[in-house]
């Protein structure tokens, strides 16, 4: 029970401090659509995608759930 609060407290505190940037980004650059960054995020999630599949067929890496 006590790791569920652990998660609950480190998600508020997170949730908050991505919200204050947000706020804070968006008053210093504008609040327009940032593609640049949409582009490289999504060039992340790609290379992710490819190494967990990489592992998946090579059946290297041991699959955890956090759960």
């Amino acid at each position: 029970m006590m790791s569920y609060l652990v998660v609950f407290i480190g998600a508020g505190i997170g949730g908050s401090i991505r919200h204050g940037m947000n706020i804070w980004v968006a008053r210093l650059r504008g609040s327009q659509l940032p593609v640049p960054h949409l582009r490289h995020q999504h060039r992340g999630f790609a290379g992710d995608g490819l190494v967990a599949g990489w592992f998946a067929e090579r059946g290297g890496a041991p699959v955890t759930c956090a759960v």
